[in-house]
């Protein structure tokens, strides 16, 4: 009992994880089709580019929490300059990164 409850303890995010998948793919069909996995890969693939870049700073001791902020700002003037001034997406992006 006391193992299983370990066990429970230590893997609980994965069982309910793997329950969520079970009951969803039961639920909903087409659950597990190739659009599914591209919108879940391509709606993290930003996530896990800024958390690769912000991983360096932390393992070399360094601790830098203005990765989130970075974003937000870099997003908010990029959409202002596409929308508001109504440069194109190049011009808006290399301005974006120049700045």
């Amino acid at each position: 009992m006391r193992k299983k409850m370990q066990l429970l303890t230590r893997y609980h995010v994965l069982i309910i994880l793997v329950a969520v998948v079970v009951l969803f793919s039961v639920l909903v069909k087409g659950f597990f089709s190739v659009s599914t996995l591209t919108n879940v890969l391509w709606s993290t693939s930003l996530v896990g580019i800024i958390a690769a870049g912000a991983i360096y700073p932390i393992i070399t001791g360094g601790i830098d929490l203005s990765v989130g902020s970075v974003v937000g700002l870099s997003t908010v003037m990029m959409a202002s300059l596409m929308s508001d001034a109504g440069a194109s997406f190049p011009v808006a992006l290399l301005t974006t990164l120049l700045l």
